[in-house]
């Protein structure tokens, strides 16, 4: 899938039940550009690959970028993976 314009989302609001995942939220992914998320357990990477995926949808926000796209014949390590890893190899000594 050949993405045509950034994907930008402004101001998403994430909630499950009394939990909020995301507030507030804004981010631009570049068109043509590998995008790397990184952060700690339960941060909200999979919760927002699954929103992006149109999977869940926000409770507040725009996403711009997606419209006319369609994951239809997605195979599942072509566009996105991920990675475990330990953060104590990253850490600063």
């Amino acid at each position: 899938m050949r993405i045509a314009n950034d994907i930008v989302l402004r101001n998403i609001s994430i909630r499950f039940d009394q939990e909020v995942i995301f507030s507030d939220f804004n981010l631009t992914l570049p068109k043509d550009c590998a995008t790397c998320l990184m952060g700690r357990s339960g941060i909200g990477k999979t919760t927002l690959l699954r929103m992006l995926a149109g999977l869940i949808k926000p409770a507040s926000g725009n996403i711009d970028g997606l419209e006319g796209n369609h994951i239809d014949g997605f195979s599942g390590g072509s566009a996105m993976s991920t990675i475990e890893c330990d953060p104590k190899r990253f850490a600063a000594n």
